[in-house]
């Protein structure tokens, strides 16, 4: 199972990255062959991704392959794609990190991102 992870963009919204359940997936989306599937929320600053409160946008990117058997770039590709983000300028950050950024005591930091 793959860990959540962000995707930040250079128009600062953040993208969670998960994962589905399996358990969302229609029985139309069966028989068209879909087996898995990409959750992805959006959100305004780093903090509510990690709290994951204030979402502004989601969705689910079906898939034909089982998501733990895609690399990371591909689940990062069918992510752009699917919200048209310029792949180029974007920063990847895993939970933790992105955790300790928004937890750390800094009066520079700006806790809106």
């Amino acid at each position: 199972m793959m860990d959540d992870f962000l995707i930040e963009t250079d128009k600062d919204l953040f993208i969670r990255v998960s994962e589905g359940t399996g358990d969302n997936l229609l029985r139309e989306d069966i028989l068209d062959g879909y087996i898995d599937y990409i959750n992805y929320s959006v959100y305004e600053t780093m903090k509510d991704a990690v709290n994951e409160e204030n979402e502004q946008d989601g969705g689910m990117i079906l898939s034909k392959v089982y998501i733990e058997n895609l690399s990371m770039d591909e689940i990062i590709y069918a992510v752009s794609d699917e919200l048209s983000i310029d792949k180029e300028n974007i920063t990847i950050r895993n939970i933790d990190d992105a955790e300790h950024i928004v937890n750390m005591d800094d009066p520079e930091w700006d806790i809106d991102k």
